[in-house]
């Protein structure tokens, strides 16, 4: 036990120590909060992010609270997982290609008392890492206009879980955001070694709340067919914005606290403003026949309509309702065989349909994938090793608008230790 709680602590480590370098290197991050994930695109992937009424024993599913109730009465559960993504970006004229690494997610998960169950985990809210450089020239002068931003929106959260009956449970997660976006646009004049910059840094720390239910109908032989729901209410995001426009004779275009300004035209610290994140619910469902086969369907939907959010959007986009459509099916072939690895492994599929919160120059931006992948039982060692793959496509080649296509790596590692055993010898 002592071992895997040491490994918890050193995975902790890690996770917070690379939180702040995550990075997903699209451009369409520019838009909004940047590209905001949904809990089961973050937690399983490979299953096409279907998770709400995804309950599987010894599983962390943090996308539904009520779900926590699956958690082994005498086990510690540790999920830890990270993903590398290589993206094909194109517009009608070139294409180049990205990679980008990253932390994913963090949890725990343990059960308080026969009714009640828990979880604590460090997870992502949105991504912003985009970097367009333009050219231009009027009146025999030059000049390069840069558009940068960069970092993130986080959460820790902790939740909780209780069984009303041993068939219907009910949950909540608290959720404390916090993270720092930044945008800055320089326009470079090569002929004068003068430039003007403007840039916005939000501080954002927050709280936030979602909640859930999850109902199992029993079958003969242990077959359930587990129905979840959950719901986030519209809630209103406090963080402190500081703002600088002026013109100085720095070049770099990362960062405008890294430059001398040495005229300012416009400027404040630590103003006061907030954001929406929408009312928000997710419908699943989920067909389980232990150690063989999971199917799991799922829904979700985002009102961005009646957010009023009009700080996040510009000339080009608006943010308007999002929703996504997802599956998937697991199976092991022979959970309990002694004669082949292969037959103890089991292999998931999933795909996904997802028309995102922005609406780019009057045109719905969509995103859709296929998944596979293998979990490895690693038996000595009480862990599993989770391997996805993830092919899709986001965007269009039209009206001036950005297509995406990527190559996404999942590995996530679960632990599982046994707590309150007591071992006899003779």
């Amino acid at each position: 036990m002592w071992r895997k709680l040491s490994i918890l602590i050193v995975l902790a480590g890690i996770a917070l120590s690379a939180w702040g370098q995550s990075k997903s290197n699209s451009p369409y991050s520019v838009f909004g909060l940047g590209d905001i994930y949904t809990p089961g695109s973050i937690q399983f992937p490979e299953y096409g992010g279907a998770s709400s009424g995804l309950l599987e024993k010894n599983k962390i599913n943090f996308s539904n609270p009520a779900a926590y109730r699956a958690i082994d009465s005498m086990r510690f559960l540790i999920d830890f997982a990270l993903t590398s993504a290589t993206r094909q970006i194109a517009d009608e004229n070139d294409s180049h290609i990205t990679h980008d690494f990253n932390f994913t997610y963090y949890a725990i998960g343990f059960r308080v008392t026969p009714w009640w169950h828990a979880s604590i985990g460090l997870t992502p809210v949105s991504n912003r890492n985009y970097r367009i450089g333009l050219n231009s020239s009027m009146n025999g002068i030059s000049s390069e206009t840069f558009y940068v931003g960069k970092g993130n929106l986080n959460q820790a959260y902790l939740g909780q879980s209780f069984s009303i009956t041993p068939n219907l449970s009910v949950g909540f997660n608290v959720k404390y955001l916090f993270g720092e976006l930044k945008e800055t646009k320089t326009i470079l004049f090569p002929q004068t070694f003068r430039n003007t910059q403007e840039g916005y840094t939000k501080q954002i720390h927050d709280f936030g709340f979602d909640a859930g239910i999850m109902y199992t109908h029993s079958m003969a032989n242990d077959k359930s067919l587990n129905v979840g729901f959950t719901y986030t209410p519209l809630q209103s995001i406090n963080y402190t914005e500081d703002y600088l426009f002026g013109a100085g004779g720095g070049d770099n275009v990362e960062d405008i606290d890294d430059n001398i300004i040495l005229d300012t035209t416009a400027y404040y610290v630590d103003r006061e403003r907030s954001f929406n994140l929408p009312q928000s619910f997710s419908f699943g469902a989920s067909y389980v026949v232990p150690r063989e086969k999971t199917a799991t369907v799922a829904f979700d939907m985002s009102l961005w309509d009646e957010a009023e959010n009009s700080n996040l959007e510009n000339n080009a986009t608006t943010l308007s309702n999002s929703y996504r459509i997802s599956s998937g099916y697991s199976f092991i072939p022979k959970w309990n065989t002694a004669s082949s690895y292969f037959k103890r492994m089991t292999y998931v599929f999933g795909a996904f349909f997802e028309k995102q919160y922005m609406d780019v120059r009057g045109e719905n931006i969509n995103n859709m994938a296929i998944s596979a992948g293998v979990g490895l039982p690693i038996r000595r060692a009480g862990m599993t090793l989770n391997i996805g793959a993830e092919v899709g496509q986001r965007g269009m080649l039209k009206n001036d608008l950005i297509q995406e296509n990527y190559i996404k790596l999942n590995i996530k590692l679960n632990f599982r230790e046994v707590w309150f055993f007591e071992r006899k010898y003779d």
